[in-house]
């Protein structure tokens, strides 16, 4: 019992019978009001303002001072109805004065109820927002390196091959992505924090082609090379202010935690960052790209710019087109590929990480077996002569202290082994000379 309307025994004792029924009833209404809410008398005085007391307080005060005037002092006998004499006319008074309070009294516990359903909610909240944080990054990571990380595709390897993706193909990834993305982050927020998360419309994101190749014939053997997409994305998730009306009265929501405990949120405020990996199922089918002769190929895979049978007829930073005999277009091979096929190093190794299948590649080492005189047989004195001008090259680099990994070295089109194996006949070669 919460005791909101109550009297002393004594005072009980002294009232008539039925102003005393009235007042137990008026009493039990109350009680069960608060009973129904599941409020308790701390409750009352937990979600009270100063105002709300006061009022209170002189509400009570005056169903006190009306009921003074029901009491059995007044000489009239307990037995005497109440319609008529002096307290009969003072019972009236009382009803008829302490309706408003009651009423009064009745919407103050609505407060009580509607405020402390409010800190209820607020509490769940901050549960929910907890629980989604944690799912959630604190800091930018790179995502390139996250990809690395959480994808286990031996393909990749770290080179970037969005170049191959057009304008008109990024912008329908975009929209598969900003899709996919917003339906897996709905599903980490709980229903009621919803209106008090912002789900981004726009995503930081890298696309990740990774290739995959068959054999085809087109005029000279070929690697036909497609792209499955993959993804990593990441979106910033802002917590933001929203009000909620619970009988009748409005709250700011969610509320945060403070030093103090929870305090409103004023205005938005990041709540970390969603970071996601896209895989070519949730994206796209994969991307048909080219056709590359394997002459061009093998030579890519040996780290040579000029393989034995291609000519070049335009090189650029970023790109080098080719040219064989028998292939009736110009093949435009940029330098990410032919830098990750120098990381390959192999039809077999390409089979090991799984560009192409098995199958496929004992086809294609048999292919190499017949190409052409020109491209398969020994090395020409021409070819020697420019491989030994290379070797030279390498040299005069090595003695301005470039490595084999330089950028400068790498550009000689040398393959990585041999390289460093000039690197190290360079240092013997030296240190004779200095000694």
């Amino acid at each position: 019992m919460t005791g909101i309307l109550y009297l002393k025994p004594e005072d009980a004792e002294r009232l008539h019978p039925a102003v005393q029924r009235w007042f137990n009833e008026q009493s039990a209404v109350i009680e069960q009001q608060l009973a129904a809410d599941g409020l308790s008398s701390h409750d009352v005085q937990a979600f009270l303002s100063d105002d709300d007391r006061e009022e209170l307080a002189r509400g009570k005060n005056e169903i006190g001072r009306w009921l003074g005037g029901c009491t059995t002092t007044t000489g009239v006998p307990s037995s005497d109805p109440i319609a008529t004499g002096v307290i009969g006319y003072c019972f009236m008074l009382l009803q008829l004065n302490s309706f408003p309070h009651i009423q009064s009294i009745r919407s103050l516990l609505k407060k009580v109820r509607a405020r402390k359903t409010c800190q209820e909610f607020n509490h769940l909240l901050d549960q929910q927002i907890r629980q989604l944080r944690s799912h959630l990054e604190r800091e930018v990571r790179d995502l390139s390196t996250f990809f690395g990380d959480r994808i286990s595709d031996q393909r990749f390897t770290g080179h970037s091959f969005e170049c191959i993706l057009s304008t008109e193909e990024k912008a329908s990834l975009d929209a598969t992505l900003v899709r996919v993305m917003k339906n897996r982050l709905g599903r980490l927020i709980p229903q009621d924090l919803r209106q008090c998360i912002s789900v981004p419309s726009r995503y930081f994101r890298l696309y990740i082609p990774l290739p995959t190749t068959v054999y085809t014939f087109d005029g000279v053997p070929c690697l036909a090379f497609s792209f499955d997409i993959f993804a990593a994305a990441y979106a910033e998730v802002w917590l933001k202010p929203s009000r909620k009306t619970i009988d009748g009265l409005e709250f700011s929501f969610p509320s945060i935690r403070t030093k103090t405990g929870l305090s409103p949120l004023e205005s938005p405020k990041l709540l970390g960052l969603y970071y996601c990996i896209l895989e070519p199922k949730n994206l796209r089918n994969r991307i048909p790209w080219k056709s590359i002769p394997l002459v061009i190929v093998k030579g890519l895979l040996q780290g040579e710019i000029m393989p034995e049978g291609t000519t070049v007829s335009a090189a650029s930073m970023g790109v080098t087109t080719y040219r064989v005999q028998g292939f009736d277009k110009e093949v435009d091979v940029p330098d990410q590929l032919a830098d990750y096929l120098r990381s390959i190093g192999s039809i077999d190794e390409m089979i090991a990480v799984g560009i192409m299948a098995e199958k496929v590649g004992k086809i294609v080492k048999a292919a190499l077996a017949h190409v052409p005189a020109e491209s398969g047989a020994p090395p020409s004195r021409e070819h020697a002569a420019r491989r030994g001008s290379k070797k030279e090259a390498a040299f005069r680099l090595f003695d301005q202290g470039r490595r084999p990994s330089d950028p400068e070295v790498r550009t000689l089109g040398i393959k990585p082994s041999s390289a460093y194996r000039y690197f190290q006949e360079w240092k013997k070669e030296r240190s004779h000379t200095s000694s």
